[in-house]
């Protein structure tokens, strides 16, 4: 009986010998690869990298995310982009890779244009890495995706995380204003019409907003008070139609003005049948063929 359990133990310590000595090798491996890259020498690095993962999934076995994030670094340095990217996958399904990996594939992403892509590698860097000094470049960039992509609602989470510097930015000021006027934000969007327009008189975005405000403003004022009136011919509602209009007209003076800037800035058929309905309402004959001459 003795004998048997004096086996058993030195089955066991055998194979925990065994054990110990494979996970040393590897380690040993890995550290090798960590050391080569860090001394420049890439092909080495990959070489070991590749070679101690395709060996540990042959055996099923669970491989570190940090591993496959340093094995596509590796890969990135030699430009070999499909292994690379194989990589980077893995480390990016289990949450891990430094923040250079992030760094360096979105910049891949953006040269290869796959917006998609670079959005995910921008929105992992920026959630994980907050503390990089690459941190509030790579934001702005994710912020501009999030307004190209018509992710209207990360944009608009995203931008309270900048500080006031970066929201005085114009670049970053217009793509707000556009993420509000398609949430229909109409006070934030004025808001902000009105900064772009103190730093840049000429904004094409800015300019849109005021004229296209005040013109709607107009218009549905002026049609619910002339269907006010179809409904009540009274003398009382003729005043308050009569009132009504002289506010109408400001707005479409105001919207006016707007938009002949807008068309001498950036001639515009749109522009132009804007500009020709407000004269039509102003009963403008002469001016209003002129600008509908002009939209056509």
């Amino acid at each position: 009986m003795r004998l048997k359990i004096t086996l058993i133990l030195s089955l066991f310590i055998t194979l925990l010998f065994v054990g110990c000595s494979s996970t040393s090798t590897l380690s040993k491996q890995t550290d090798k690869a960590g050391t080569a890259f860090s001394a420049g020498d890439f092909e080495t690095a990959f070489n070991l990298y590749d070679t101690f993962i395709r060996d540990q999934e042959s055996k099923d076995k669970e491989v570190n995310g940090a591993i496959y994030g340093a094995a596509a670094k590796a890969a990135l340095q030699l430009n070999k982009f499909i292994e690379a990217e194989k990589y980077y996958k893995m480390a990016f399904y289990k949450k891990s890779g430094d923040a250079d990996l992030y760094a360096q594939m979105s910049e891949v992403y953006k040269k290869m244009d796959n917006l998609s892509k670079e959005l995910d590698a921008l929105a992992f860097f920026n959630d994980h890495f907050s503390n990089d000094p690459r941190h509030n470049t790579l934001k702005k960039r994710l912020f501009e995706l999030y307004v190209e992509s018509e992710n209207w609602g990360k944009a608009a989470d995203l931008w309270p995380s900048f500080d006031l510097d970066n929201q005085a930015e114009l670049h970053l000021m217009e793509l707000y204003l556009v993420v509000q006027k398609v949430l229909d934000k109409k006070e934030t969007a004025d808001k902000y019409a009105g900064l772009i327009l103190k730093k840049d008189v000429t904004n094409r975005n800015a300019l849109e907003w005021n004229a296209e405000k005040y013109f709607w403003k107009a218009e549905n004022t002026y049609q619910a008070a002339l269907d006010a009136y179809e409904k009540n011919k009274t003398n009382k509602q003729y005043t308050i139609m009569l009132k009504t209009l002289d506010r109408v007209t400001l707005d479409f003076k105001r919207a006016l003005k707007y938009y002949q800037m807008l068309y001498k800035l950036y001639p515009s058929k749109t522009y132009a049948k804007y500009i020709a309905n407000v004269y039509m309402r102003f009963q403008d004959k002469k001016n209003a063929d002129y600008y509908l001459n002009l939209a056509k």
